[in-house]
C-alpha cells in the first residue's frame, strides 16, 4: 500500500470522501483479507460527508489511523490485529482476545442479544432504536418479550427477520394508557417479517392493547406480518388522526371471543388512514372499514377482499383486475381519470365537454373493453347526443 492519503502515508489504503460534492463513503472489509499496511479514515469535523470503515475479518498487519470526530465512523466485528485495536471501535456485541502476539475481535458470548443495528448488536429492541439512525434497518436477532411499549420516532426499517414480539404490558407507565407494543410517533417506518402477539395483563383491564400504534406524522408499513391479540377493545393496528398506515402482505387475527374483534382501527369519523393491498384477516373483513362506519372500508384504491370461502370469517386482499370493475363506470380504476360534466353545464362551445385521462394499463384495459358504448350511443341518441356519450351509467348515458 502506497497510498498517500489525507495525512502524510503510505496507507494500504483511505477511506476520505473528499470534497464537499462527494458522497458518504463506506468501505467494508470482510473474509480472509490482508492488509499488510496502515488504513487511514479521515475527515475534517466540518465537512458534511460522512467516512466509515467497517470490517468483518481478515489480517491486518499494521495500525489504524482515524481522525476522531463526528464525520468518522469505525466499527469492527471480526478480524485478527497485529496491534491491538482500540476498544472504542470494536463494534457493540463483540469483544478483544489475545492471542500469541495477535488480537481477535469475536463475539461477546457473555451477553443476550436481541437486535442488530449494521453490525451493532443490543440487549433490548430499545436500545437498538435509540442508537438507529434515520435510514437504518434494525434487525431482531432473537425473540424478545416487551413490558412495556418500545418508541420509533425516526424513519427506519425494523426487520424482524422470522422472530416474534411478545408484549405483555406489565411495567406500562400508566394503567391507564392505551398499550401498544410498538408506539409509532414519527418517520416513515416499514415494519417487516415477523410475528408479534400481546397478551391481556387481566380479564378486566381498563385500556385496550393493540400490537402497532401509529401516531400524528408518522407513516407505517407493513410487510409479511403475522400479528395476533386477545384483547376485546385493541387491534393489530391503531392509527391516529394524521397518521398513515399501508398493509401490504401478512396475516392479522384478534382471537378474542368477546368485543368487536377489531383487526384494524382507526381515530373515528376521519379520513381514511389505513390502506390495505394485501394480507390475509382473520374474524373482520377490511372492506367494512372502521367499526364507527367512518372511513368506510380500510382496502386501498383499486384493491378487493374476498372471504376464503362461505362462512369462514376469514377474507383475503389483493389488486383487482381491469375485468373486475363494473360496466357502469361506478367504479373505475385509479388509472382512469375522469372529468365530466352535467348536462346543464356540457357545452361544446366552450370546453365543458369533459376530459378522460388514462394512466396504466389496466385503466386503458377497462376503457377499451369494459365500458358500453353502445348502450351509451343508443341512450344519447334519443336527444341527439350519440357523437358525445362514451358510455351506459345504469340510468343514463355519460
Amino acid at each position: 500500500g502506497g497510498a498517500k492519503g489525507y495525512s502524510h502515508g503510505p496507507f494500504a489504503f483511505d477511506v476520505y470522501g473528499g470534497f464537499q460534492s462527494y458522497s458518504d463513503v463506506t468501505v467494508t472489509v470482510e473474509g480472509s483479507s490482508v492488509i499488510n499496511g496502515k488504513i487511514e479514515v479521515a475527515r475534517g469535523s466540518g465537512m458534511q460527508n460522512v467516512n466509515s470503515l467497517i470490517i468483518t475479518g481478515g489480517n491486518f498487519n499494521d495500525t489504524l489511523s482515524v481522525t476522531d470526530n463526528a464525520k468518522t465512523k469505525v466499527s469492527i466485528a471480526g478480524g485478527t490485529f497485529s496491534t491491538e485495536p482500540e476498544d472504542k471501535y470494536i463494534a457493540k456485541g463483540y469483544t478483544k482476545k489475545s492471542d500469541n502476539g495477535k488480537w481477535n475481535v469475536v463475539p461477546d458470548t457473555s451477553k443476550t442479544y436481541v437486535a442488530q443495528v449494521g453490525v451493532n448488536k443490543y440487549e433490548s429492541l430499545a436500545d437498538a432504536l435509540a442508537a438507529a439512525e434515520n435510514g437504518d434497518t434494525v434487525k431482531l436477532v432473537g425473540d424478545t418479550t416487551l413490558r412495556s411499549s418500545v418508541e420509533i420516532n425516526k424513519s427506519i426499517t425494523l426487520d424482524l427477520n422470522g422472530k416474534a414480539i411478545h408484549y405483555t404490558g406489565e411495567t406500562q407507565v400508566s394503567a391507564t394508557q392505551t398499550h401498544r407494543a410498538l408506539n409509532v410517533t414519527g418517520g416513515n417506518v416499514t415494519i417487516k417479517n415477523g410475528l408479534i402477539t400481546t397478551t391481556v395483563a387481566g380479564t378486566d383491564y381498563p385500556t385496550e392493547f393493540d400490537a402497532v400504534v401509529v401516531k400524528s406524522g408518522a407513516d407505517v408499513t407493513l410487510k409479511d406480518m403475522n400479528i395476533t391479540i386477545n384483547d376485546a377493545k385493541g387491534s393489530c393496528l391503531y392509527v391516529f388522526e394524521g397518521g398513515k398506515a399501508t398493509v401490504k402482505s401478512g396475516s392479522y387475527t384478534n382471537t378474542n371471543t368477546s368485543g368487536e374483534k377489531l383487526l384494524l382501527n382507526q381515530k373515528d369519523n376521519k379520513p381514511q388512514a389505513i390502506f390495505v393491498e394485501g394480507g390475509t384477516f382473520n374474524g373482520r373483513n377490511p372492506e367494512s372499514g372502521d367499526n364507527s362506519g367512518n372511513p368506510s372500508t380500510f382496502l386501498a384504491p383499486d384493491y378487493k377482499s374476498v372471504e376464503t370461502s362461505a362462512g369462514s370469517g376469514v377474507w383475503t386482499v389483493s389488486k383487482m383486475t381491469w375485468d373486475e370493475y363494473p360496466e357502469d363506470a361506478s367504479v373505475v380504476p385509479s388509472g382512469l381519470v375522469i372529468q365530466e360534466y352535467t348536462n346543464v353545464d356540457f357545452n361544446s362551445n366552450n370546453g365543458n365537454t369533459g376530459t378522460i385521462t388514462i394512466k396504466d394499463k389496466d385503466a386503458l384495459l377497462y376503457f377499451a373493453y369494459r365500458l358500453n358504448p353502445t348502450k351509451a350511443f343508443d341512450r344519447c341518441k334519443v336527444n341527439h347526443w350519440e357523437h358525445t356519450c362514451i358510455w351506459y351509467g345504469g340510468a343514463d348515458a355519460r
